[in-house]
């Protein structure tokens, strides 16, 4: 009887139904599985997600008891990347847990959040040099990368779930002002990791002692990452991957001056200008 009666229905009145339902099954399933003290790191790729759960690694190393390394940060803040169900798995994990993602969808019942932006000249520079390390025989030019970065918001034939960086930006500085979400710009850590990053441990409210603080600090230099990336590879690349460069480039604020040409970051500035001066990126 239900389903004659679905049957009948208008298909647009189907289809909203069941975006009804999908939402009320996310609803029950992030209530039952989130804990209130969990945090998740999001952002656009290469605004600094790994780099922040890096350090963040070294303050939840102490109860864990492991020794963190660039190659198994994830043992420490997992990446969950779109499925928020596999918040399930981590179930062993003490609190406060933090996770990694990209593209939530429990976005809504999140906790805390701690949201990275980047200048998006620069985030569009070091995707476009992770894009040279997959295994794909044309990856194009950094012109075209941009431009279908700037037209579909991602590379379709690679990661075609990923929101553009102006929308995905704007969504969480909205969400910032009815959720517990704590908005860090990758160029503050640069200029003064030490305060920048105190701020964010507190606000994930991590137990941990000055001199914890300070190693964290300290190994979140990216020299240090990339000693510990040549010794030990990378949680993203490995394999053949390992061979074509480093995860951990330059960590500059604005290297794109140097490495992409005007016309292209002339692009970039002409459509994502009003959500650039949000956060004073000329």
């Amino acid at each position: 009887m239900v389903e004659l009666i679905k049957n009948l229905m208008p298909p647009t009145l189907r289809k909203k139904l069941s975006y009804i339902k999908t939402k009320h099954a996310i609803r029950l399933e992030a209530l039952r599985t989130l804990r209130p003290t969990d945090v998740f790191l999001v952002g656009h790729p290469k605004s600094g997600n790994t780099w922040v759960a890096f350090m963040l690694s070294v303050i939840l190393s102490d109860k864990m008891c492991k020794k963190v390394t660039m190659a198994n940060v994830y043992q420490f803040v997992p990446n969950i990347h779109m499925a928020g169900v596999k918040v399930k798995q981590f179930d062993d994990y003490p609190s406060p847990r933090i996770f990694r993602n990209e593209n939530p969808m429990w976005h809504d019942y999140y906790p805390k959040t701690i949201y990275l932006v980047r200048d998006p000249r620069s985030v569009f520079l070091s995707y476009y040099h992770h894009w040279l390390h997959t295994d794909r025989v044309d990856h194009g030019t950094l012109e075209e990368f941009v431009d279908e970065m700037l037209e579909y918001g991602c590379i379709r034939r690679w990661e075609p779930w990923l929101v553009r960086w102006d929308q995905q930006v704007s969504d969480w500085v909205e969400r910032a002002k009815r959720q517990p979400v704590k908005i860090v710009r990758y160029e503050d850590l640069i200029e003064d990791r030490g305060k920048t990053f105190r701020e964010i441990v507190d606000f994930a409210e991590l137990d941990y002692t000055e001199s914890l603080l300070a190693m964290a600090i300290e190994q979140g230099a990216f020299q240090a990452m990339q000693k510990s990336e040549i010794k030990h590879g990378a949680e993203s690349f490995h394999g053949e991957k390992s061979g074509k460069g480093l995860f951990v480039r330059k960590g500059q604020a604005d290297s794109w001056k140097e490495e992409m040409p005007e016309y292209v970051s002339g692009k970039i500035e002409r459509i994502f200008k009003p959500t650039m001066e949000m956060f004073g990126y000329r």
